[in-house]
């Protein structure tokens, strides 16, 4: 069994925790002196080939992975159980391109997560989170393709650089206008600015008051679909800048119909259409 990730995915964690040692993870590969040590508590990151599906048992994702299994077969993916009794599938991309963050389920409850870019990473078999183990079931063995009907469910690649109107970061070129940079689009919903690539979580109660991963500025880079609406992310930090909705199960909830209207025209009054 490796006791790390690959050097040139590997991502340092603090120790008994899921956040990075240093925020500028996203683009830093760490020296050798750094990733040839003792066993740490590591993160791999996803993208350049590999794709990571994270079935959150909270959202009783492993029933949506037994229904998909019933309907094609076992997913053969290099899997880890991680300590909140959850499951890490990573299988070998069919592309470099990133998809949107979650396969959408049709009972309605939170999308799976599937990790698909440089901008995301999966914690690593061997760390311990609140005392436990994240624990792989088998050795790690070159990973099988991604099945065609899970591609087919993960949706369709945003087109090739150069090929179409999409800005920096995955933004089309009129969500870009509209929105601003995701720094421009923080400080304009009175949540910035943004401090080393991250902003602290503005959520009341948030487990985390410091810098947050879950608003640090790398993925607030992708706070629009390609070519389409404000990702999910975008939209909390508006509902919490209204006072809208309430934390919980990890995330910032606002799911009544009034809520995401008020969220809408929120965004509507700060961000005029052209």
């Amino acid at each position: 069994m490796m006791t790390r990730p690959p050097r040139s995915r590997a991502v340092r964690l603090k120790p008994g925790t899921k956040k990075p040692l240093d925020l500028r993870w996203p683009s830093l590969v760490l020296p050798d002196r750094l990733y040839f040590t003792r066993r740490r508590q590591w993160a791999c990151r996803a993208g350049d080939g590999l794709w990571v599906l994270d079935f959150d048992a909270k959202e009783d994702h492993l029933a949506v992975l037994a229904g998909w299994e019933a309907a094609h077969g076992r997913l053969a993916g290099w899997r880890v159980h991680t300590p909140s009794s959850g499951l890490h599938c990573y299988l070998r991309a069919p592309d470099d391109r990133p998809r949107p963050a979650r396969i959408p389920v049709e009972s309605g409850q939170l999308g799976v997560e599937l990790k698909t870019h440089t901008g995301q990473y999966v914690v690593w078999p061997g760390a311990r989170f609140k005392g436990r183990e994240y624990i792989a079931e088998s050795p790690l063995k070159p990973l099988p393709l991604a099945p065609a009907w899970l591609i087919e469910m993960a949706g369709t690649p945003p087109p090739k650089a150069g090929s179409s109107p999409l800005g920096d970061g995955g933004q089309s070129s009129v969500e870009r206008d509209r929105y601003g940079t995701p720094a421009e689009y923080v400080e304009r919903l009175g949540l910035g600015p943004i401090e080393g690539g991250c902003i602290c979580c503005p959520a009341p109660d948030h487990e985390d008051r410091e810098p947050s991963c879950q608003v640090r500025g790398h993925n607030l880079k992708c706070w629009t679909h390609p070519g389409g609406p404000l990702t999910m992310r975008a939209r909390q930090l508006a509902a919490i800048a209204l006072g809208l909705g309430e934390y919980r199960k990890g995330a910032w909830v606002f799911d009544s119909s009034e809520d995401r209207a008020a969220v809408d025209a929120h965004l509507d009054e700060l961000f005029p259409r052209r």
